[in-house]
């Protein structure tokens, strides 16, 4: 009889703790096996042989892979994860395993994809990404490098020729893109330079592709990976090069349990395999343009678009205004003269709306009374054409309005009267996607209307079809979220339209003047990138702010000298690092009561070097059915940061959420 060490790859209680079980058969480190831990079965890894121990032990039930499923760049990865934001190590390969080994699968048939009769060859560099090219292609392995370039300034060129000299040299390649909806345009690009060379990977994989892809790329069979976070953790023999495009996007970061942000672990990833570390944006985080300040990374900037010469002209209009010479409409002259001209121009508008839905909130107007998710107590956002089924026993003046919640899925029909006070004066404030599209249709009759939020884009392959209808110029005007502001090349779209910036400037986190920045001019670069010149309309009532009038003059430096001063002042990332701890349960007077226990606990290690503020309610004090509470610890040098993580580890308790980085502390 054979006795190994097993890690379980689930949530035990004593984290990080491996348990011995007995094998007939001998066992190799690294592989899958399923176990039986109290009274259930769980998947674990085999972490170590070890000799008979003195006390009586299970038996494994399964084997799952005979070999080793990660390799030890892997594992090694898997271990600074765990450690860095403090996560069980089960937890952690559980995320680069994002699928289950011991299923019984069908053979994937991989459709054949037509061969593009033309590849499409290498194009000619500008001296500024030639430059680039140069200085990246000719450095040492493990560096790490800042590609700053303007919208449209061809940075994915870039990675497709260094992509290429990789693959010459039998060194494989790892491109991280922000959002799923992205995908599709990007891979287009790889295949047509590399073919079936190209593997996708995202979390809207089927089980048996995933487990297939997987295999591929371990093989080697597959040398170039293209996907969204998790595709960091593909087993890539002989990773040459890690592309993060739009390395901006707070969607890099994992909102569970290992909370990891993608940046960082790459940064790990090129150490540990000796790969060169490319990040791609027009607008840098602040902490990454810092450390390329700092000699931690290297700058390769590109300060021009391939077509155009010149940025689109970019005018800020002031809502304000617009109410008192007496539009109530939410265009502004400005921006319905320059659409209506570009519609008669047989070109495209695109319009950006910070949220999905039709309005912020439905509110009596006799009473005061907002309608709120019994769950979360936050307001409900107003739907008109709700795919949800009703309930006829709440009643409903129209068909298909309802009420939901973007938290935890709670929905309503829109009462007909106020529930508070039985008025009839229910009105609909704030606007969303769907609001934008009833108001442009309105506007423009004979225009093709298209949406794009997290509404219609739940269906697999959403993101794909509305992209390329668009890009077919299917339709004329194209009404989005965020998804529409991330890296689209759309040649056709003559004016971009945002029609509030306020919304995401106004909220209570050190990171929204960034936000607001980042977003503005992403999604003012979709436009002048043809040959033709572009227009970009901003509407706010904040027309002084800075962060939107350096945006309104693609100027980053001003923005990051503004912004960095700012965090230095108030020691906030990149002058310190931040901790936030999150405590959740149904009894409110428990959340509160332990919460104070723990901040009486985190009393011992507060110093000039670590700042604990809090505890406070959360920004949405009640998700679904919890109330939750939030500690913040802010830590100003290294040293401090071990005793703190240190500290963590020994008194951690269950029901809090640590969150090392947080992306904001909403």
């Amino acid at each position: 009889m054979n006795y190994y060490e097993i890690l379980p790859l689930t949530i035990t209680g004593a984290e990080n703790q491996a348990f011995t079980y007995e094998s007939a058969g001998k066992l190799i480190i690294g592989s899958l096996v399923s176990i039986p831990l109290r009274n259930r079965f769980v998947r674990g890894m085999v972490i170590a042989e070890v000799r008979k121990p003195s006390f009586k032990t299970k038996e494994i039930k399964k084997i799952l892979s005979a070999d080793s499923v990660l390799n030890n760049v892997q594992l090694e990865l898997a271990k600074h994860i765990s450690a860095y934001y403090l996560a069980p190590l089960g937890d952690t390969i559980s995320c680069i395993l994002s699928f289950d080994f011991g299923k019984k699968r069908r053979k994937v048939v991989r459709e054949k994809r037509s061969e593009i009769s033309k590849k499409e060859k290498p194009l000619i560099f500008t001296p500024d990404q030639q430059k680039a090219f140069d200085n990246i292609q000719t450095s040492k392995p493990k560096t790490k490098h800042l590609l700053f370039g303007v919208t449209g300034s061809g940075k994915t060129e870039i990675y497709l020729q260094l992509v290429a000299d990789a693959l010459k040299k039998g060194l494989g390649s790892i491109i991280l893109v922000p959002e799923i909806s992205l995908t599709p345009q990007t891979l287009e690009r790889f295949q047509k330079r590399f073919g079936d060379k190209v593997a996708v990977w995202h979390s809207h994989l089927k089980e048996t592709e995933k487990f297939a892809t997987w295999e591929s790329i371990k093989s080697g069979e597959k040398m170039i990976v293209l996907g969204a976070r998790s595709a960091i953790f593909a087993p890539i023999k002989n990773l040459g090069y890690i592309f993060i495009d739009e390395e901006h996007e707070s969607s890099y970061k994992q909102d569970q349990t290992p909370r990891y942000e993608t940046g960082r672990v790459a940064e790990w990833l090129a150490e540990i395999s000796g790969a060169k570390l490319v990040a791609g944006s027009a607008t840098p985080k602040i902490e990454t343009f810092f450390k390329s300040q700092n000699n931690l990374y290297e700058l390769h900037q590109l300060n021009t678009r391939i077509v155009q010469d010149e940025m689109p002209p970019v005018k800020i209009v002031d809502l304000a205004d617009e109410f008192k010479k007496g539009n109530k409409s939410i265009f502004s002259d400005d921006l319905y003269e320059a659409a209506h001209q570009a519609l008669e121009g047989k070109k495209q508008v695109l319009l950006f709306v910070n949220r999905r839905g039709a309005s912020t909130f439905v509110v009596c107007r006799d009473c005061g009374h907002v309608l709120e998710c019994p769950n979360c107590d936050i307001p409900l956002t107003y739907h008109p054409f709700s795919q949800k089924g009703l309930n006829p026993q709440e009643g409903s003046t129209l068909g298909k309005q309802t009420l939901e919640c973007h938290h935890c899925g709670y929905s309503r029909n829109v009462p007909s009267v106020c529930p508070n006070c039985q008025s009839h004066a229910i009105r609909y404030f704030g606007l969303g996607t769907q609001r934008v599209e009833q108001e442009a249709k309105k506007m423009f009759p004979k225009a093709r209307i298209a949406r794009m939020d997290r509404d219609t884009t739940k269906k697999r392959g959403s993101h794909e079809e509305i992209y390329q209808s668009f890009a077919k110029k299917d339709y004329d005007i194209l009404i989005g979220t965020q998804l529409i502001a991330k890296g689209w090349d759309l040649p056709n779209v003559s004016v971009v339209g945002v029609i509030s910036a306020d919304t995401m400037l106004n909220l209570p986190d050190f990171r929204s003047g960034e936000r607001t920045f980042s977003l503005l001019t992403q999604v003012a670069g979709r436009t002048g990138r043809g040959y033709h010149p572009g227009r970009v309309i901003i509407q706010t009532y904040s027309p002084e702010n800075y962060a939107i009038k350096a945006a309104a003059q693609h100027n980053y430096n001003e923005f990051y000298l503004r912004e960095i001063k700012e965090r230095k002042k108030y020691k906030y990332p990149p002058f310190s690092q931040i901790i936030k701890l999150t405590y959740s349960a149904k009894n409110e007077e428990l959340t509160e009561k332990n919460s104070q226990d723990m901040k009486e606990i985190l009393n011992k290690i507060e110093n000039e070097n670590v700042q604990i503020l809090g505890p406070n309610p959360s920004f949405i004090p009640k998700l679904a059915g919890k109330f939750r509470q939030q500690i913040v610890i802010k830590i100003l040098n290294k040293q401090s940061e071990k005793t703190v993580r240190e500290f963590l580890e020994k008194n951690y308790k269950s029901g809090w959420t640590i969150d090392v980085n947080p992306e904001n502390l909403l």
